[in-house]
């Protein structure tokens, strides 16, 4: 009888919902828009060794993801909670501080405009290091990295849009879009190089593209769509530089430039 009523009531048991996590693709970039730093104004930790790329950094929420935790919104979805706007990167010490510590004294608010200050200093920071050797290096390895011959591509040209459109179209986020945005200060750079290079290889501009072509098709043949597809282009631009800050922003700042200036993504 006793083994009857504990199958009865492991039957009544309702089964515990997963709780929802924020994506690797969200913790990568976040750590990335951080500077691989803590947020915490005045904290100066760093995360990431050169020996082996390990971050020790957290993701911390600004509105918690539970229930009862500090400053959480119950307006807010779980999508909501685990974006990249929701999430702060902070060393442990800071963390325990907003969450355990001292939760009162942080408003949402509060860190939301420490993390956007942070961030802004990291971006302004970083694409300041982007320059001609920068770009040298990022667009000779998308040219290197082809495997097929060019070929003429003008039947695959489309009508230039808006890049408001053609972000809707491609259906990327509000995290593509603030990358995009963020890397297009340096576009003036990236298509005075490219002309440049030009005058001394003609060919050039069309090597740049063809690699770019090959990577997206490659990805969307494998069927990656919108954001999965858009952080796979990220992921095979910055690849080979991850330890090199100048270098990253530069791969962000060709990719964000080929987004706006042709029709790389096509059109949907």
């Amino acid at each position: 009888m006793r083994e009857l009523a504990n199958k009865r009531g492991n039957q009544d048991k309702k089964p515990t919902r997963r709780r929802q996590e924020a994506t690797p693709a969200t913790l990568r970039a976040l750590a990335f828009r951080s500077g691989n730093e803590c947020a915490f104004p005045g904290c100066s930790e760093k995360f990431v060794s050169h020996d082996n790329f390990r971050s020790r950094g957290q993701a911390a929420h600004i509105c918690a993801l539970s229930e009862g935790g500090p400053r959480y919104d119950r307006t807010m979805t779980e999508e909501d909670r685990n974006s990249i706007k929701n999430l702060i990167y902070l060393c442990s010490k800071h963390h325990e501080e907003i969450d355990k510590i001292n939760p009162d004294k942080y408003s949402a608010e509060n860190l939301r405009k420490m993390k956007e200050d942070h961030e802004r200093r990291v971006d302004n920071a970083c694409y300041s290091c982007v320059g001609f050797p920068e770009l040298e290096a990022v667009t000779e390895y998308i040219i290197n990295s082809r495997k097929t011959a060019m070929t003429d591509d003008t039947q695959n040209e489309f009508d230039k849009i808006r890049l408001s459109e053609k972000i809707e179209l491609n259906h990327l986020t509000e995290c593509d879009h603030d990358m995009i945005e963020n890397a297009l200060q340096r576009a003036y750079l990236v298509k005075r190089f490219i002309e440049e290079r030009a005058q001394m290889d003609s060919d050039f501009p069309a090597m740049l593209k063809a690699g770019f072509r090959e990577h997206y098709y490659a990805l969307f043949l494998r069927g990656k769509r919108g954001h999965d597809l858009f952080e796979g282009m990220c992921g095979y631009v910055k690849r080979p530089f991850l330890d090199e800050c100048g270098k990253q922003y530069a791969a962000q700042a060709v990719l964000a430039y080929l987004f706006e200036a042709c029709d790389i993504f096509e059109r949907r």
